[in-house]
Formats: C-alpha cells, structure tokens, sequence
C-alpha cells in the first residue's frame, strides 16, 4: 500500500505469511498538494522467533509518544489492513484487530479505515462474500464505532482515494498516547492489559496442550512407537518455545505494571490515613464538647451528687478510648489530633499535586 504510493523502494512488501516488518519507517509524498507522512508499523503476533508482541507495542507506544513531545505532532488517519484472500480471520488475526482498537480508542474509529487488500487474487465470488462477512462480523464493532471498510481493488487510484479521506480530518492522538501522557506504564495501558491478559488465556491453553501431549507419548512409549514419540517430542519442544515466549511477553508487561500499582496503593493508604484522621478529629471535638459540659455541670452540682457524676463523667470520657478522665488530659488529645489531620492534609495535597 504505502510502496504503491511512494514508490519507495525501502518499504519490504510481503507476499507470504512472513511478517516484513519490525521497526517503525516514515515515507513522505505529495497527495493533492499536501505533503502526506506515512507510517508503517508492524503487525501483532509476528511470526519471526523472538520478536513478542510486547516488542511491537513498545516500539508503536514509543514512536508515537516521541511524535507528540518532539513537536505535538498528531494522526489525521489510521489505516487497518486485511488480505482478502485470506480464507478466514483466524485468532492472531483477530487479537491482532483487538490491540488495534485499544491502542486506537473507540472515540477515534472515525478516524480508522479498514482496508482489505489483494482483491486480484481468488474468486470475485468468493471475495465479495468474505468482504460482506467481514462487515458483518469481525469488523463490525468498529464499523459501528465510526470507522469505514473500504477496498484496495484499483491499484494507485483506489489506494489515493482512501488516503484523501483521511488527509483533511481533524489530527487526533491515539488513545495509548492519552494514557502514557497520563503517566500509565505501558502495561497499564489498555493495549497492554489486553496483551496481558491474551498471554494468561494462551498459557492456560498451551498446559492443556502440553497435558494431551504427555498422555499420547506414555501411550506412545507403552506401544514401542518410536517413530510417533519422536513426532510427538518434536510438537511437544515446539509447544514448550512458544509456551516460554509467551510467558516471557506477559512477565515483561505485567513488570511495568507492579511499579504504578505499588505507588497506588501507597497513594490509597495515605488518602485513608487522611479521612481516618479527619474522622478521629470531628469524633474528639465532639466528645471534648461534652466533657467540657460534662465538667461544668459536675463543678456546680452539690456534693451529695458527686459520686454518682463522677462515674457518668468516668464512663463517658472513657468511651473515646483516647483521652484520659481530666480536663487536661481531653485538651492533649485533642492536640494529637488536629497534628495528624494537618500531616493528614499534607499528604492529600501530595497527592492531588502528583495526580
């Protein structure tokens, strides 16, 4: 797509289920007199060893980010696209659309255009009903949303024509953008949590995987098959690299997230320790009031009431479990009091401040 408008030759063109690109490139042309930047990323769920979709979305969260601080620059356009010729959308394909329109937002679909590409190959037949299943099933919440499907069937003419209905919208920054200005780590993103919580589905379909992997190899090596326990060793080391990968990509993700949860419960406790503090200080002022009444009316009762007031006074000021039977003793605690509601104060303004 982005060659056939740039004629670029260091745009790497996939014709296989090899995935060509890894790093982030930049390509400029000139479409009806607007200087246009293209932008290539790579797909999720990369097919080359070593390369997890971690990796992807770091490098997406990246370049955007340093987009925005280096001069604000923003999106006029995100392009989505699918081969046509694909017989079905298979789950990488479908997580893949998932991570897109988190690391999109919803409020920016309109914003999207879904591209389906490779309309030469197959049956028109055939295309034409993948294309209206498509609409109707996998790219319908984001249709909904305000992003439209279009087709990349004409070469050049179709692929400009696309291009120019993104070009005069309104730029608009992405909703991962948005969240790491926020100060999100990018495992707290919603890409992120939605990678993290993909990589703990796949585990737990990779053990049961493994599980019936074992039970045909004890059945194998009770038959003295040696040809199906070599096959099947061979499945189970493949099982276990992707297995570890994908552990790999989880724990990396799930490590920015401890930092900022850590700090958010740091930040909860001292908002708790402020309201309880609050709390002590209304209660004491409360009981300080009737103690000082408390006082007063035992100071100009006769005495033959004495002990009987006594023991109400004991009882009442007793109740507050922090100040002893005294005048005295109600003025410190009520001292001690108001000094943690001010430390309490503090802190709630540390945290307004930092939020």
């Amino acid at each position: 797509f982005i060659n056939l408008l740039t004629n670029d030759d260091n745009i790497r063109i996939g014709h296989d289920l090899e995935s060509q690109t890894f790093d982030i490139t930049t390509s400029r042309y000139v479409e009806d007199g607007v200087s246009v930047t293209l932008v290539d990323t790579p797909g999720f769920d990369d097919s080359r060893e070593g390369i997890t979709d971690t990796d992807i979305l770091g490098k997406i969260a990246d370049f955007l980010q340093e987009e925005f601080r280096s001069g604000g620059r923003k999106l006029n356009g995100i392009i989505y696209l699918h081969r046509i010729s694909d017989p079905r959308m298979g789950g990488a394909a479908k997580k893949n659309l998932r991570v897109f329109r988190e690391v999109c937002g919803d409020d920016k679909l309109d914003h999207v255009r879904i591209v389906t590409t490779n309309w030469n190959q197959g049956d028109e037949k055939q295309r034409n009903a993948r294309q209206d299943a498509l609409a109707k099933g996998a790219f319908e919440p984001l249709i909904k949303g305000g992003a439209k499907l279009c087709r990349q069937d004409k070469g050049l003419e179709s692929a400009r024509s696309i291009i120019s209905q993104l070009i005069y919208q309104t730029p608009v920054t992405m909703k991962i953008q948005e969240e790491l200005n926020e100060g999100r780590a990018l495992g707290d993103t919603s890409a992120g949590a939605l990678i993290i919580e993909e990589m703990k589905e796949l585990k737990e379909r990779h053990d049961k995987e493994m599980e019936g992997l074992i039970q045909e190899m004890e059945k194998a090596s009770m038959a003295n098959d040696e040809d199906l326990i070599s096959e099947l060793a061979e499945e189970r080391r493949k099982l276990e690299g992707v297995r570890a990968r994908a552990e790999v990509d989880r724990k990396t993700l799930e490590k920015t997230r401890s930092s900022r949860e850590t700090q958010l419960a740091l930040d909860a406790e001292m908002l708790q320790n402020y309201n309880d503090a609050q709390r002590r200080r209304e209660y004491m002022a409360e009981t300080t009031s009737n103690v000082e009444d408390e006082v007063s009316i035992h100071d100009n009762r006769e005495g033959k009431n004495r002990r009987s007031d006594d023991a109400i006074a004991t009882l009442g000021l007793a109740a507050t479990g922090a100040i002893v039977v005294s005048a005295v003793g109600a003025g410190v605690a009520v001292g001690a009091a108001v000094g943690a509601v001010a430390a309490g104060v503090m802190a709630a303004h540390a945290i307004a401040k930092k939020m």
